[in-house]
């Protein structure tokens, strides 16, 4: 099989144009948050429903393949062995490979070169390492993009200060790990990596198989690519890039302090993050919704949230519980564009609003609708208006007010950004309009 498949990698290759990278959408927003100052009669907002997205669909697990290891030869620890530290954002891991796995490359230049990589990489005893990646996929619970993530650092550290070998090796170990990444070069002769996925990823150029998409990891990249149609026998998986359960990087904590009034009473929640998750999506690309919307937070994150908040919200009905839920997060944390945070539109995973000072509509929206699942049990969807983000709770009983209408639940309003708004009420401007549905998977746990 690998000598069938160093044949092809020589023979057949194609001319490909790459589609110039999604943006992600902007979307004027307030520069300060807008302050309630009451409401007319409710009203039913006119909901213009979206399909689920690939991103969606990666959710509910429809369609996807599942992860079939390649056929590799037994691993074989004999003979000499290097060794090699990685730090996988602040979880230090040891790995043990044959030296033989690294081979000079320097110049690569074309198909005959990448196909002489593939054979003396085949031909070491390689299977070793494959082991150790995906015994610490399973143990630290990586989805496919984090175990990307793991493999890439790897191969930075057998090859520092080399890209091509980085590239390559990143390639081998995932195909070898069960994935159909591929590597390709431009009309400037540049090497790059590819990374199949259904999800829409912005900011990286791609070029589309069928109803799946590869994207260009590389940084390098015009829009004239050449590259291969065929993965290796039983490596074609896709990478999702969707946090089903919490990942395990070790367990560090931080600690945050977030005060507010509510009731003229004032409250201190303390809640901890685990700054190495932070740290990991820094490096993760910017994504649809749904993906943040539905992701796992991690334990500490979990843990925290529930031992702080459970407890003051135990006797209140679901209506005053959400109401202490939106209030919490509309008044704990300070409101600030991403353009002017960041320069750029950076989408947050739940856990980013307790390391940076500021966040907008989107990430409040995806933090109150963790807490409300979690905490209360309730089915929440993401309401995208044409320029706001907010949210509905569907209530197990009548709630007065603004509410939208959804596979035959009453979804009530309830905006985190729409500062002392109380549930059931939509800023002004969008109670006339027509947003879109985010659906939520609204899994438990």
């Amino acid at each position: 099989q690998d000598k069938e498949y160093r044949d092809y990698l020589v023979k057949e290759w194609k001319s490909y144009s790459a589609f110039v990278a999604a943006a992600v959408p902007k979307k004027p927003k307030p520069d300060v948050m807008p302050a309630y100052r009451g409401a007319g009669p409710a009203v039913t907002v006119k909901a213009a429903f979206i399909a689920p997205s690939k991103s969606v669909l990666s959710v509910y697990g429809e369609g996807l393949p599942s992860l079939t290891m390649p056929v590799v030869r037994p691993a074989d620890r004999s003979g000499d062995r290097a060794s090699l530290r990685v730090n996988y954002y602040g979880v230090p891991l040891y790995f043990a490979y044959d030296p033989a796995f690294v081979v000079d490359v320097y110049g690569v230049d074309n198909e005959d070169d990448i196909a002489r990589y593939w054979e003396r990489a085949a031909s070491s005893r390689y299977s070793s390492l494959v082991e150790q990646l995906t015994s610490l996929r399973v143990s630290m619970n990586l989805n496919d993009y984090c175990y990307y993530l793991l493999v890439k650092k790897v191969a930075e550290g057998i090859y520092p200060g080399n890209d091509e070998g980085q590239t390559l090796a990143t390639w081998f170990l995932m195909v070898r790990s069960g994935y159909g990444v591929r590597v390709g070069m431009d009309s400037a002769g540049d090497l790059l990596l590819m990374l199949p996925s259904y999800n829409t990823v912005y900011g990286m150029n791609y070029l589309q198989e069928g109803n799946r998409f590869l994207y260009i990891a590389s940084k390098k990249g015009g829009r004239s690519i050449r590259t291969y149609d065929r993965d290796y026998t039983n490596a074609g998986k896709p990478l999702d890039f969707n946090i089903y359960s919490p990942m395990n990087l070790g367990g560090k904590v931080n600690g945050k302090n977030l005060e507010f009034v509510y009731n003229d009473k004032r409250y201190n929640i303390l809640v901890n993050y685990d700054q190495g998750l932070v740290d990991l999506y820094r490096d993760y690309p910017q994504l649809e919704m749904p993906v943040y919307f539905n992701a796992a937070v991690s334990l500490q994150a979990k843990e925290s949230i529930a031992t702080s908040l459970r407890p003051l919200i135990a006797g209140m009905s679901e209506a005053e519980a959400v109401e202490f839920l939106l209030s919490f997060t509309q008044n704990s944390f300070k409101y600030k564009t991403d353009i002017d945070q960041f320069g750029y539109e950076k989408f947050f995973f739940a856990e980013e609003m307790f390391f940076y000072p500021y966040c907008d509509c989107e990430d409040r929206s995806v933090f109150f609708s963790y807490l409300v699942r979690d905490l209360l049990g309730l089915n929440v969807i993401g309401v995208e208006f044409p320029d706001h983000m907010a949210t509905a709770v569907c209530f197990s009983s009548q709630i007065p007010g603004d509410h939208i209408s959804y596979n035959n639940m009453r979804y009530v309003i309830a905006d985190p950004t729409y500062l002392g708004a109380p549930v059931g009420s939509a800023m002004p401007q969008y109670r006339e309009s027509s947003p879109l549905i985010i659906p939520l998977e609204n899994r438990r746990g």
